[in-house]
């Protein structure tokens, strides 16, 4: 089983209606098997008028048995332009991952004097097998 959906569009800048300078959106993937990435999955910041402010990157959260994906594939949560934010990024695991692609969470720049960056965001992977022997829940 494999569930995938967009769980939010960040804010709009003033006056935008097709979210195009919004900041990052949520991604969120569950799965009980597999996950092969060949492409790229972005929750990318807008970007806007400097005098605006910034558009923070979004976050992307993984979940499955084993993550793979060949060089050229992309997890990206990056800010947009004017000092906003990267976003957040997390790869949990059960068994093994075999990723090769690129992961960006970087923050973004200023484009008109290149000094005031936003902090970079996170990335991180989760190496969480399933427990061995009997497991109980209790409510």
């Amino acid at each position: 089983m494999c569930g995938a959906e967009r769980l939010a569009v960040g804010g709009l800048q003033r006056g935008a209606a097709d979210g195009a300078n919004a900041g990052g959106a949520s991604v969120r993937i569950d799965a009980s098997g597999n996950i092969i990435l060949n492409g790229t999955i972005a929750a990318d910041g807008g970007n806007v008028q400097p005098e605006w402010g910034g558009r923070s990157g979004g976050a992307i959260w993984i979940n499955c048995w084993n993550f793979t994906g060949p060089a050229g594939t992309h997890l990206t949560a990056k800010g947009g332009q004017t000092a906003s934010g990267g976003g957040r990024i997390a790869v949990w695991y059960a068994h093994f991952r075999e990723y090769q692609g690129t992961n960006s969470v970087a923050a973004g720049v200023n484009t008109a004097n290149g000094i005031y960056n936003g902090f970079p965001g996170t990335y991180v992977e989760v190496y969480a097998p399933p427990p061995q022997g009997m497991f109980f829940m209790v409510r």
